[in-house]
């Protein structure tokens, strides 16, 4: 069972660095590590049920602070459903673990940091999330200045954040980007230029309902 969670963690930690980095397969790797830490989770219940409620709700409690993370980062619909659920099944730890008195060892330590930081996650604007993850001029010094689609999905959670002249900066800034790209030849540039037109244009006219893929307009 040490094993299979070692192995679950891992493919987490790794389906992170290609996440960064943009490497095709982070998001269904993510979705697999999810998987086996719930995996690992019931499986360990069923053996320990009886003797180690306390460590069961714990390795419940991680998978579903990783399951809320996920769900963060991708920004997908009922993230706050996972949190409730995540939170709920940390008192159920907490308070076991009061009931039978049981010290903290690093495990404890690392879960109860890992809550604060799901809990700081929660309260970041999407905006800052997808900026870490595609735009930040550490990891993408280069890239931030040709990734046209990045700024205008930016602009995109600028507004729906109620940051309307930062929105504007930032689909100016695609703007730029994607008309010089197709004035340079790129296909795809050329494909999403209306699109992204449409996206300022909405923001200028504040009517911007969802975002949707600047290409075939």
């Amino acid at each position: 069972m040490k094993k299979f969670l070692i192995i679950s963690w891992s493919l987490f930690g790794v389906a992170l660095i290609m996440r960064f980095a943009h490497w095709p397969g982070s998001a269904l790797l993510l979705i697999i590590s999810v998987l086996l830490l719930m995996i690992h989770a019931t499986t360990f219940a069923i053996k320990n049920s009886k003797t180690d409620i306390v460590t069961v709700l714990l390795h419940f409690s991680f998978w579903s602070w990783t399951t809320y993370f996920l769900f963060r980062i991708q920004y997908w619909t009922y993230s706050d459903k996972v949190r409730l659920v995540a939170i709920a099944i940390s008192i159920g730890w907490i308070l076991i673990l009061a009931m039978k008195r049981t010290g903290f060892r690093l495990p404890q330590f690392v879960l109860s940091a890992y809550i604060l930081f799901c809990m700081w996650l929660s309260f970041l604007p999407s905006h800052h999330i997808y900026y870490l993850f595609n735009l930040n001029s550490v990891l993408y010094a280069e890239s931030r200045e040709f990734n046209y689609y990045a700024w205008d999905k930016y602009s995109w959670f600028l507004y729906s954040s109620g940051e309307y002249d930062a929105a504007t900066d930032a689909s100016e800034k695609a703007v730029t980007i994607v008309i010089a790209a197709a004035n340079n030849g790129d296909q795809d540039a050329a494909s999403a230029q209306n699109g992204i037109l449409n996206h300022r244009a909405q923001i200028a006219l504040n009517n911007w309902e969802e975002w949707t893929p600047p290409y075939g307009y």
